[in-house]
């Protein structure tokens, strides 16, 4: 059910958006790319991402998706070479101390009616 509200709510943006688009400028390779970036990028991890979430507490699947924020100028920063701002890096290195620091506060605490909870 979730990823039926994700999908519906990617279709919508996309039809929100296309009065401000051109989608015939892109060539055939450019479409290509686009669509893989689509079903690989987007469209698998977040059903990953909403899988995974099911097994831990919301806060955490909260912090964790965070966790593309700093990530992603650090990823471009060592494929690319492009370093990150001051700002940048200082935003980041907030949101890893948080996720962090909930990970060694929290601890790993089974969900309620899960099978290790149940076994506890």
């Amino acid at each position: 059910m979730v990823l039926v509200v994700v999908a519906g709510a990617s279709l919508t943006v996309a039809l929100a958006a296309l009065p401000w688009a051109d989608p015939f400028a892109a060539g055939s390779a450019e479409l290509g790319k686009l669509a893989t970036v689509g079903l690989l990028q987007i469209a698998f991890a977040d059903a990953v991402f909403l899988c995974g979430a099911k097994s831990m507490a919301p806060t955490r699947a909260a912090l964790l998706t965070l966790l593309e924020v700093p990530l992603a100028p650090l990823l471009v920063w060592l494929a690319k070479g492009e370093a990150p701002s001051a700002t940048t890096a200082v935003g980041g290195a907030i949101v890893l101390s948080a996720v962090t620091a909930n990970i060694l506060v929290e601890g790993r605490q089974p969900l309620r009616g899960s099978l290790e909870a149940e076994a506890i």
